[in-house]
């Protein structure tokens, strides 16, 4: 028989703490997760008093803070470079997010309903409306894109910087 693909090339909920509930996609089902368990678009995580950690194919790792809603949704092409990207939607809460370097044609963002945090490769904490981007004490230059939900108006937020939408 072939060997089974590994864990890492789907998204994966590969750690919680506390109480980390999901709900596939269709009827509003929410069952306790506990690690590992692959996720597919449409797949929502709340934390409520536990915290979670999504990893993606690409090697992006999602932590979930306390009190967070987050969902895994498709890829899809960025509207200004027409690159393929990973997305998921954050509704409520705090995540940090560690995208190391990615392919040129690769991309990565979570949204929320008010901002967009997009990187090619950083290490940065995002709540829906505001980044702030972590100093990764290497050579390599780090930065989030954060734009409003229409993707219309964006800055470019680097190193040790703060930035919010709204």
């Amino acid at each position: 028989a072939p060997a089974a693909e590994p864990a890492t090339k789907a998204t994966t909920l590969t750690k919680t703490e506390g109480l980390v509930r999901l709900a596939k996609p269709g009827p509003e089902l929410w069952v306790e997760a506990k690690a590992p368990v692959a996720l597919v678009p449409g797949d929502r995580i709340k934390t409520a008093w536990g915290r979670a950690e999504i990893t993606f194919p690409n090697g992006a790792v999602v932590r979930l803070q306390h009190d967070t809603s987050f969902e895994v949704r498709a890829s899809e092409v960025e509207p200004v470079t027409g690159r393929r990207r990973l997305v998921s939607f954050l509704s409520r809460g705090l995540v940090r997010a560690v995208v190391k370097s990615l392919r040129t044609e690769e991309g990565f963002a979570i949204k929320s309903s008010s901002a967009v945090c997009a990187v090619k490769g950083t290490d940065f904490a995002f709540d829906g409306s505001a980044a702030a981007v972590f100093d990764e004490a290497d050579d390599a230059k780090h930065e989030v894109t954060l734009s409003d939900s229409a993707e219309e108006h964006a800055v470019l937020v680097g190193e040790n910087m703060m930035a919010g939408i709204g």
